[in-house]
């Protein structure tokens, strides 16, 4: 278990995101799906979008998702393709949970990748949507602008780097699930 308390202090309390469960899964032959999911140690945050903003400005935010090993909280000061000092709360758009499908379906879907992901690969996508849509959970797209100067000067060795995050309705707990390929 990973804890990561932050420098911030609210109402004299000190807010942290606690790791519980990770797991990565392949997709194609070079890609993956990679799922964390965080408890939240401070209850008080009014809105799911005051969550991520404190995730994303949180040391614990950086991660590779290109190396190994590949914690978060590495001091890397990036986010995948993306300097951390670039990235922006706007960049994370909240979906419908009826978009959630869609989004993952353009995401694997797309005609470069020869074959598509297999049945059994799927079964881990399905799982996670399947969660993310029973809990009734808020879901954020990263939708990151298309322009080179935010991302890291070797970006483009992630083929693929689509990000959702999704809260809780209690605002105790916080998913990342990416879809990379590399």
């Amino acid at each position: 278990m990973c804890v990561l308390r932050l420098g911030k202090i609210f109402a004299n309390v000190t807010a942290s995101f606690v790791e519980i469960a990770s797991s990565q899964s392949p997709l194609w032959d070079f890609g993956w799906l990679a799922t964390t999911r965080f408890r939240i140690e401070y209850n008080g945050y009014s809105t799911a979008a005051e969550v991520i903003h404190r995730f994303i400005t949180s040391p614990l935010y950086q991660r590779s998702f290109c190396e190994s090993p590949d914690p978060w909280g590495a001091s890397i000061e990036r986010h995948g393709p993306f300097p951390t000092s670039k990235i922006v709360t706007d960049w994370y758009r909240k979906i419908m949970p009826s978009e959630l499908r869609q989004q993952v379906r353009q995401t694997i879907t797309d005609a470069e990748f020869d074959p598509p992901a297999n049945e059994i690969q799927m079964r881990a996508i399905e799982a996670w949507i399947n969660r993310v849509e029973s809990g009734g959970e808020t879901i954020f797209l990263l939708d990151a602008p298309q322009d080179d100067s935010v991302r890291v000067e070797w970006g483009y060795i992630w083929f693929v780097f689509t990000e959702f995050i999704s809260v809780d309705s209690d605002l105790q707990q916080l998913t990342v699930a990416v879809i990379g390929y590399d």
